[in-house]
């Protein structure tokens, strides 16, 4: 639990400190940008949440299953191997895409190809060859780098989107041109850093072992990726580019309970990965700490779900009705961390043959609800059909990672936490007062006093005597450090 917490902890507090900043930002990027742009954002963002994992071709995510298994000579051959794999795929793909690239328009009519896709696609590129020094930075529990570096890249395109936003006026282009300086200015550094570990090897017997593991993955990340694209797609069909704008500030704030999820998160994979190399009761550590995953990141969706209204009602009301959205997309957001925490399996047991199933379910749940809500419901009609895909996933992937991995399900508290979460919710829905101030107490009185019910109610004895030493240990380190 020390190793797990104090590693998410610093996660957590870079991961904090970054959408702080965005959120300090905000009313500097309302005052420039309209609704509109803001849709022209959206959609190009989510293009980059895309094509980045396939750039990558997995290669990220299995260099943290295997580093612990590498001696060190083994390690720098492969890191090379795997740098020079990955720099040649994703080159070519974004050379094509440059040429080709009307082919945006054929998905997003209300969004030029040029200049916001190929900016987009662009800072993919530098963003993929940023993601793998961070992955071997998170295998390796180099926590503080990892996160020094994280909060760094956040800042510099930050600091670039406002210089061109607020001092250029160049509205969403100079947004995505401001990511895009920033992505490739630590791409290089980074890379140079990233070869003090590694030494130049082509060693195609090596890349082919990785890709084994990681190939199977690729078809599930593109039908990933393409699922976060489809609500936008349906969306640029039935309602205007406005009421798209106001569909993602929804899903900025609701997003917000990213920002604890991705602490949790960064630990939590690594973690798992050494609990599966080092014990022999892997299987117990990882059902209970799943389970606690889960129960720790309720209270932060509740609140997000909750006082979202009131953050948008002090920053700006013409963004009010995007409230509307939030809750559903806190769901999806909180669904998707369970399956995060809950359906770790076929990695575990190197049995990934499975993912592209299971992603073509979720495909087709989306694309079943999208096509029925959104042209009868509009933008809330979106919202809820992500969340009906969310959890159909979480469903499925869940037991497929528990039958490829056993492990123990702990079913009655898990039905417990989250009824007891959706009593809060609605308990605190109708905690409002004219006074934003007075609705923003009550309703995060109410989260306290529901996480209080449901911790007395899903924990035993022993697990609480636990947790008040761990809290009670951590107040006292930090009761010390005030003193000195």
């Amino acid at each position: 639990m020390k190793h797990l917490a104090g590693g998410a902890t610093i996660y957590g507090m870079v991961v904090v400190a970054s959408r702080l900043g965005w959120f300090i930002l905000l009313p500097v990027y309302w005052k420039f940008l309209t609704p509109t742009d803001f849709g022209v954002i959206g959609i190009v963002i989510l293009t980059q949440g895309f094509l980045v994992p396939v750039l990558g071709l997995g290669l990220h995510d299995a260099v943290q299953r295997y580093y612990p298994e590498w001696s060190e000579e083994q390690r720098r051959e492969r890191l090379g191997t795997i740098w020079f794999g990955i720099v040649a795929w994703s080159l070519a793909v974004c050379l094509s895409l440059t040429i080709a690239h009307r082919v945006f328009n054929l998905v997003f009519e209300k969004v030029d190809s040029v200049p916001f896709f190929l900016v987009g696609l662009w800072t993919a590129f530098f963003m993929t060859l940023v993601a793998l020094p961070l992955s071997v930075l998170r295998i390796r529990g180099e926590v503080k780098q990892f996160s020094y570096i994280t909060a760094g890249v956040f800042l510099t395109q930050s600091a670039a989107s406002v210089m061109m936003v607020a001092g250029f006026s160049m509205g969403a282009a100079g947004y995505l041109l401001g990511g895009l300086i920033g992505a490739a200015c630590w791409a290089v550094g980074l890379s140079a850093h990233y070869w003090r570990g590694a030494v130049a090897a082509w060693r195609a017997r090596n890349l082919r072992e990785l890709l084994s593991y990681s190939l199977p993955m690729v078809p599930a990340t593109i039908l990933d990726g393409t699922i976060s694209l489809f609500d936008r797609y349906f969306l640029d069909k039935h309602v205007p580019l406005a009421t798209i704008g106001l569909y993602n500030v929804a899903n900025q704030f609701g997003s917000a309970v990213v920002v604890v999820n991705q602490g949790l998160k960064s630990a939590w994979i690594p973690f798992l990965y050494r609990v599966m190399h080092d014990r022999k009761d892997a299987p117990a550590i990882v059902g209970l700490f799943s389970f606690y995953y889960v129960a720790l990141l309720l209270p932060p969706a509740l609140l997000v779900a909750l006082l979202s209204r009131e953050i948008i009602a002090v920053f700006d009301e013409r963004y009010l009705e995007s409230y509307a959205f939030v809750p559903w997309i806190v769901l999806t957001v909180y669904l998707q961390a369970v399956t995060t925490a809950m359906g770790r399996g076929l990695d575990l047991s190197k049995k990934n043959a499975l993912w592209p199933v299971i992603s073509a379910v979720q495909v087709a749940a989306s694309l079943v609800a999208l096509s029925y809500f959104v042209p009868a419901h509009g933008a809330i009609g979106a919202a809820w059909a992500i969340a009906i895909a969310a959890g159909v996933r979480a469903l499925v992937q869940i037991a497929v990672a528990h039958r490829a991995y056993p492990r123990p399900f702990y079913g009655r508290r898990l039905l417990i936490l989250w009824s007891m979460g959706l009593l809060t919710f609605w308990v605190g829905s109708r905690a409002g007062f004219d006074s934003v101030a007075l609705s923003a107490i009550a309703k995060m009185a109410v989260v306290v006093a529901g996480t209080i019910a449901t911790a007395a109610m899903v924990l035993d004895r022993g697990s609480m005597d636990d947790l008040r030493s761990f809290i009670g240990s951590k107040v006292s380190k930090a009761r010390g450090r005030t003193n000195e």
